[in-house]
């Protein structure tokens, strides 16, 4: 037995968002979900007059239900944000929800008055979206933007005024004093539930946008007008951090995990860097390594999921991959592919222009021979650990292509 050392240092900047999985209901309640406190003193998320309050989404087709949604009965939609109340006594509250595909923004001033839109862009497709939702409390008008293209608008002047929550206002509902993402704050029965990524939500305490615009193509930033913001950068933990600086603050939220699965989850995909991620340890289907490679674009960057919670990656033949690719395990090196045939575990073919492993494990099957590579194309190991379990002389890595390693271990 060889062991082959190589020393190489990769500097990684980790993006997070955390997905929703709709895992909450009036039978199991306060899940799944980021519970952010308005009062008690008053937090400076509690907007109350001007105010913007946009966010990074995506969603899958026929993940979110809803159909047939208006702005006077937003809450039937699929919730994303709620900051509504039960009962009388309070100044407004508002809510963002996905219904028939679209973004719908419901405003209620007192109980009695309501305004808001109904976009028109579908935005369930897979993709990353900014939705920024501006509101003019002189007018009651609300203007929604997708991607930066105004998508619908409307004035209400009923709806006019202060919409905050009225701090030390009396209730007997606990959730009515937050401000909740992903989820229905009161677990109303038949509410419908968030199915998808947030990420970089901000609320400002002017209208930040009057025009089309670019969306941002890196973090958002604070600035004087800026209430809360949060870059869903933690990873892991229970706590989502404002990171405004904002004065009275910071409105940090609470994250409230729960279900089967249990949700929410940490994702490494993020609007600023996308990526296909793996899901699970199984050896083919949805989620898959295999089927995720299958399924990949030219040129896409594959990870292992944070959430993986079983290391082994068992497989029952090797996996092709016949186009440039990016494997990478954020984590470095907790993932382990294996398989217990006497094939390689990956075969590298010849029509591959680059294919990078990055920070994971290999390790080729028992049997005679047995390898860990078959490499006919263009393949650079990065920090990777490979391991040969092969009782035959023949080679961990068959190579009849290009090779490129870049620091890591391997065992021969």
């Amino acid at each position: 037995m060889s062991v082959l050392l190589f020393s190489y240092s990769i500097c990684q900047s980790q993006e997070y968002s955390l997905k929703f999985l709709a895992s909450g209901s009036d039978i199991n309640p306060d899940i799944d979900r980021i519970v952010i406190p308005l009062g008690n003193p008053g937090k400076p998320v509690n907007v109350a007059s001007d105010f913007t309050v946009e966010f990074w989404m995506k969603a899958k087709s026929g993940d979110n239900n809803a159909n047939g949604c208006n702005p006077n009965e937003w809450y039937f939609g699929n919730v994303i944000i709620d900051r509504d109340v039960f009962g009388d006594g309070d100044y407004g509250d508002y809510g963002i929800v996905l219904c028939n595909r679209r973004i719908v923004v419901g405003v209620q001033r007192s109980n009695l008055a309501h305004g808001g839109v109904v976009g028109n862009t579908i935005v369930d497709d897979a993709q990353w979206h900014h939705i920024a939702v501006t509101r003019q409390a002189s007018s009651g008008g609300v203007w929604l933007y997708v991607d930066g293209i105004l998508d619908a608008s409307s004035n209400s002047s009923a709806s006019s005024g202060n919409i905050s929550y009225r701090n030390g206002r009396t209730t007997i509902y606990p959730d009515d004093p937050t401000l909740v993402f992903g989820a229905e704050k009161h677990d109303y029965p038949g509410s419908l539930y968030y199915k998808g990524m947030l990420d970089e939500f901000r609320i400002s305490n002017n209208i930040r946008y009057t025009s089309n615009f670019t969306p941002p193509n890196q973090p958002l930033i604070t600035d004087a007008n800026t209430m809360a913001l949060y870059h869903f950068n933690e990873g892991s933990g229970t706590i989502l951090t404002d990171v405004s600086g904002a004065s009275g603050g910071p409105s940090h939220g609470t994250i409230q995990y729960g279900g089967n699965p249990l949700g929410p989850v940490w994702s490494y995909d993020s609007p600023f860097h996308p990526v296909l991620e793996v899901t699970n340890t199984a050896d083919s289907g949805p989620g898959s390594l295999r089927q995720v490679i299958a399924d990949a674009p030219t040129g896409s960057t594959i990870v292992f999921s944070p959430s993986l919670q079983n290391p082994d990656i068992d497989l029952a033949s090797p996996i092709v991959i016949n186009k440039s690719l990016t494997i990478k395990d954020l984590n470095t090196q907790s993932i382990r592919v294996k398989t217990g045939s006497t094939g390689p575990v990956f075969r590298i073919e010849n029509t591959a222009l680059l294919v990078v492993l990055s920070s994971f494990e290999i390790r080729s099957g028992n049997g005679l021979n047995a390898r860990c590579i078959d490499n006919q194309g263009n393949l650079r190991l990065e920090n990777m650990l490979i391991e040969d379990m092969s009782p035959g002389t023949g080679s961990c890595i068959l190579n009849t292509g290009h090779l490129d390693i870049l620091g890591g271990v391997i065992i021969d």
